[in-house]
């Protein structure tokens, strides 16, 4: 990664920023509607569709952080997908709004992009992650923010790594990931991230 790039960020959890403003909106958008939604199918124990019911195990994504900053995060977890074929899909794996209001200290958000409506279940493999920026439609990337509330410092400038999805059903996808990101604060400060999820789904 180019460390020394002239581009300026600044960050500062400034409401006015407009990618942090634009991605907490969106988060908690997210969040209020898979909040409502779970509430709406408390009855069914299952949307598999397929007859029965089945246990969903208990979500998660949890993270270790070493580099410029350490530290280790945990939460549950949520997969979304939305969009439509004008506008194109965005499948969105990231921090659930379960234990938000008590666990402040971190976000994290993974963000898939297609022209087409993916298969469903979504299917396992190997994905690149890399920055928003960088990220193309269809090119079968995921894109990375990972925000620490603690130091106020907010990742995902430059990113590359690999999301592993090693379980998808109707009902979560479950999986790991490695990545080493840059702050879009300076673009100077750099993290390698680690972990895994369990991530229910929500359409």
């Amino acid at each position: 990664m180019d460390l020394n790039s002239d581009h300026s960020y600044t960050l500062n959890f400034n409401p006015m920023n407009n990618k942090f403003y634009s991605f907490m909106i969106v988060f908690s958008l997210i969040c209020l509607s898979v909040s409502c939604s779970k509430d709406d199918d408390s009855d069914s124990s299952s949307n598999s569709g397929g007859g029965g019911s089945e246990e969903i195990p208990e979500s998660f994504i949890t993270l270790n952080v070493t580099g410029d900053e350490t530290g280790q995060f945990s939460s549950d977890a949520i997969a979304s997908l939305s969009g439509s074929g004008n506008n194109g899909y965005q499948l969105i794996i990231n921090r659930g709004p379960e234990d938000a209001a008590d666990n402040t200290s971190f976000t994290i958000s993974f963000n898939h992009k297609t022209s087409e409506l993916p298969p469903q279940p979504i299917p396992t493999g190997s994905y690149g992650i890399s920055s928003d920026e960088e990220q193309e439609l269809d090119d079968g990337n995921f894109s990375v923010i990972f925000v620490n509330f603690e130091t106020e410092s907010s990742f995902g400038y430059e990113a590359d790594g690999t999301l592993n999805i090693t379980e998808s059903n109707v009902n979560y996808l479950e999986g790991d990931f490695t990545f080493t990101t840059t702050s879009f604060t300076s673009g100077e400060e750099e993290v390698d991230v680690t972990g895994s999820f369990l991530a229910p789904t929500t359409w």
